[in-house]
């Protein structure tokens, strides 16, 4: 099952909860900017020290955890959707 809301609904949900719980009264027309940040990991991979890459038996790169780095990213909520699927 998948549910689709469009931004609008989303930020007319939290202004809700924001009325509900902090008491404050927002307008929607009064939310200048909307985005959302997420967290990306950049892979690193094993290396030789030749520069190759090192791989496994199955041919795939070898990821190297401790190098590998998250990198936060900033999406602009106007005019998105949120898609939930559920079981």
């Amino acid at each position: 099952m998948k549910i689709t809301l469009k931004s609008y609904e989303v930020i007319d949900s939290i202004l809700e909860k924001i009325k509900e719980k902090y008491g404050m009264n927002i307008d929607r027309q009064a939310v200048a900017e909307s985005s959302v940040e997420c967290q990306e990991r950049e892979y690193a991979y094993k290396k030789y020290k030749n520069g190759r890459l090192k791989k496994d038996e199955n041919g795939c790169k070898i990821i190297d955890y401790e190098k590998s780095k998250w990198i936060t990213k900033t999406v602009d909520f106007y005019d998105a959707e949120l898609h939930l699927y559920f079981d």
